[in-house]
């Protein structure tokens, strides 16, 4: 197999696209090694092992595209939506507002908020970002 750059992420993301989250974790590492600046292939990254239940490590790449892409609003979507998994409310919280500042229209973002503020318990918060 060729570490050409756009042959390993064309190969993760079919992985990803039948849902071999699994296999797809190989290309990426791969792929990353070629280009570690494309905020795309990080964030196709964390999403595979958002799926996996590997959530520390999503979190590092999700941290990895906004780094890379601060006002990138799908990589704090997800990572509130991990922050969210992990229990990590507050954090969550912290993410997805600025989320749905760069995103107003993202249901995911609002979805993902209310979540994080009916865990805690901060009712008046939670049933306007349902809406």
């Amino acid at each position: 197999m060729s570490d050409d750059y756009p042959e390993l992420w064309q190969q993760a993301r079919t992985c990803l696209a039948r849902g071999d989250c699994q296999h797809a974790i190989p290309f990426f590492e791969r792929a990353a090694l070629q280009n570690d600046d494309d905020p795309d292939l990080h964030e196709a990254w964390g999403t595979a092992l958002f799926m996996l239940g590997q959530y520390e490590d999503a979190v590092a790449r999700f941290r990895r595209v906004l780094a890379l892409s601060p006002r990138h609003a799908p990589a704090r979507i997800n990572l509130g939506a991990v922050y969210n998994r992990m229990g990590s409310y507050a954090q969550a919280i912290e993410v997805l507002r600025k989320g749905v500042q760069i995103d107003r229209k993202s249901a995911i973002g609002y979805y993902n908020l209310g979540i994080a503020h009916r865990q805690q318990k901060q009712w008046a918060m939670a049933i306007p970002a349902y809406r």
